[in-house]
């Protein structure tokens, strides 16, 4: 069986872009990279991209759940301005005129 290891130009570039990666999350939140000896960002903490992928999804949950309650509000607002205003302009009648 062959092995990433065994496959020079596929362990290279998974190597190379290990720190290209880094430097992307480094931008975004330092706490998740692993710096190599030189200080340099190397590679990410995968163990805790779960936790925060979980985080960040609860929190635009609650926004989403929370605009939806506005959205709500604003639909029964706007249904009782336009019931005040059907009764405030009745509808106009039409007169058949036969001649």
């Amino acid at each position: 069986m062959t092995t990433r290891a065994d496959v020079p130009h596929i362990r290279d570039h998974e190597t190379d872009l290990k720190p290209a990666v880094a430097e992307e999350v480094e931008k975004v939140n330092p706490a998740m990279v692993i710096r190599d000896p030189k200080g340099r960002p190397y590679t990410v903490r995968y163990e805790q991209v779960n936790a925060l992928l979980l985080n960040e999804f609860l929190k635009e949950h609650r926004k989403v759940e929370r605009l939806q309650k506005q959205v709500e509000a604003l639909t029964v607002g706007l249904q009782k301005v336009s019931a005040q205003l059907q009764l405030n302009n009745p509808t106009p009648q039409t007169v058949v005129n036969n001649q």
